[in-house]
């Protein structure tokens, strides 16, 4: 958090911001590698909300975080600005950014994400996401290919089209070994495995007012996580 002059008044307001802070295995000092007052300077945007921390103005809402072990990279969401950075998870420098109104755009006939969640790279290197269309009111899970020399993002696949599911907040999709998808609606309480062809092959819906944060599969209960 770090006061600014946000309106432009010559008042400073506290404004909060975001960082990836590493925090070593041997119990070493933490550490910033990345923060939000590093990518640009705080100014009012539509979804400034003054409520919804305490100690300042939600700038840019930072919402999930995910590791890329095939380049040693972190993605990081901003909830606020419809935009997720790529960062060197050694350095801390921002490679890439997607959406938002400098990063890769959309490429014609794919839809944008909006308060995008849980955004993380498939096996091939593609952009798995939940999205909120908060117009349509609608939580849909997408998929873009990603050209670098276009710097544009092409939708290629997507689930929750006309099915009314509306996740106000978390919500998930990830890849499994199998091909298909693991979405998680996260405030609807409902999880599905989805083939490739759009197709249900099972759901978990929670009880009536339940959330689920995270969604994970285990191929055994008795292979530990951490050893």
């Amino acid at each position: 958090m770090r006061d600014f002059d946000v309106f432009g008044t010559g008042e400073p307001i506290p404004v909060v911001g975001d960082a990836v802070v590493v925090l070593p295995a041997d119990g070493g000092e933490a550490w910033t590698l990345w923060s939000t007052w590093d990518w640009r300077d705080p100014a009012w945007h539509e979804r400034w909300d003054s409520n919804f921390y305490p100690q300042g103005g939600d700038w840019t809402h930072a919402n999930a975080l995910s590791y890329a072990a095939w380049n040693d990279t972190l993605l990081v969401s901003l909830r606020n600005f419809d935009v997720l950075l790529e960062i060197d998870r050694e350095s801390g420098t921002l490679l890439r950014e997607f959406g938002g109104d400098a990063g890769y755009a959309f490429a014609d006939g794919s839809r944008a994400f909006n308060y995008q969640h849980d955004a993380n790279w498939t096996a091939a290197h593609t952009l798995l996401l939940i999205s909120t269309d908060e117009e349509a009111r609608e939580t849909t899970a997408l998929e873009y290919a990603v050209d670098d020399d276009a710097r544009t993002l092409t939708e290629i696949w997507s689930h929750g089209d006309g099915e009314g599911h509306y996740a106000l907040v978390q919500g998930s999709a990830r890849e499994l070994g199998n091909g298909n998808r693991l979405i998680n609606y996260g405030s609807v309480g409902l999880v599905q495995e989805v083939t490739v062809k759009g197709e249900v092959a099972w759901e978990l819906q929670a009880r009536a007012g339940s959330a689920v944060g995270n969604a994970l599969t285990l191929s055994d209960f008795y292979d530990p996580l951490v050893e």
